[in-house]
């Protein structure tokens, strides 16, 4: 591999941290970020800032990926240690991960104690793409079987989600990816105080994909879960193939939860979709789909979709 010029390492150009703030993280106010791994990235846009993150579009200049567009996810609220600390665990994450439809890390670093991910840029999030309405059929039955084979191997991990939602779903043409694992805990014995008493401020972005098991937890009463993750997942299938999610309305994250039945879905295999999508979303989780069964199914629909659907010269039509 040739050698990176300097040329294509343009140096960074630091901020003033005053005394004692590790708050802000202003990717606008350098040229360039350095990695962990030696790599280099050059801001060009900004995308987005929540409560304690922050993500601009990037350039890599240098390295393997070298002018490959990214996403650089930074935190800016350092001086919060739960959120310090939820984000590395986060980091740590991504690196175990190696499914084509979980959004996995690329590279890493910290800037002045303010930790950064780099992540595959997708041009827009599912809820971008739904833009209010269903997705046509063949796109909606492709997007669902590749969202189960993510949750299956998150599962696998016995990685509970928790936050399932069209703005955690990356959409790039017809390839769908998972992400945000900022609320992501691995089941590995009961809840811990800390992680429940962390859930109560972060609730409030799942509110409109609530399962009955996220309420309960909530309400300090119940038990996580991977079945509520199913159920989430439901919702959001749900509103891929009819553009409504069939969540009630609620006035608190600890109400009950009802559902209103799937909204209209046409074509010949809507009573299959409809089925399958109304397995994921028992309210009993004893009588709730397991993953393994709702990918069966999509999976069934999908490949007779397939077979219904190639043209004679072999074209396959997603529409």
């Amino acid at each position: 591999m040739a050698t990176e010029t300097a040329a294509h390492k343009p140096a960074a150009q630091p901020i003033t941290v005053p005394a004692g703030s590790l708050d802000g993280f202003c990717c606008e106010q350098y040229k360039g970020i350095e990695t962990d791994s030696g790599n280099y990235f050059k801001n060009y846009a900004f995308l987005g800032k929540g409560g304690s993150g922050i993500a601009y579009l990037v350039q890599a200049t240098s390295g393997a990926y070298r002018g490959g567009l990214f996403v650089l996810k930074g935190l800016h609220r350092t001086s919060d240690s739960a959120r310090l600390k939820r984000f590395r665990q986060e980091r740590a994450f991504l690196k175990t991960l190696n499914h084509p439809n979980l959004l996995r890390l690329i590279d890493e670093g910290e800037y002045y104690g303010r930790p950064f991910i780099v992540q595959p840029y997708a041009p827009e999030t599912l809820r971008q793409a739904l833009g209010g309405k269903a997705l046509p059929f063949g796109t909606a039955l492709a997007f669902a079987c590749q969202l189960l084979s993510a949750l299956q191997a998150l599962h696998n991990q016995n990685v509970l989600h928790r936050d399932i939602k069209p703005e955690n779903i990356f959409v790039n043409g017809a390839h769908v990816q998972l992400g945000d694992f900022g609320l992501m805990k691995r089941l590995d014995g009961a809840a811990d105080a800390a992680d429940r008493g962390d859930f109560q401020g972060y609730r409030a972005g799942a509110f409109y994909y609530r399962t009955p098991e996220l309420a309960a937890y909530a309400n300090g009463t119940g038990a996580l879960d991977l079945r509520s993750d199913i159920f989430q997942l439901g919702l959001v299938l749900a509103e891929l193939f009819s553009g409504r999610n069939p969540l009630s309305k609620a006035e608190n994250f600890t109400d009950a939860i009802s559902l209103n039945s799937v909204a209209r879905i046409n074509g010949r295999y809507a009573p299959r979709v409809v089925s399958a999508i109304n397995g994921m979303l028992a309210i009993n989780p004893g009588e709730r789909a397991s993953i393994e069964k709702a990918l069966d199914d999509f999976t069934g629909i999908f490949e007779q979709y397939a077979k219904d659907h190639h043209d004679l010269h072999g074209q396959f039509f997603l529409n």
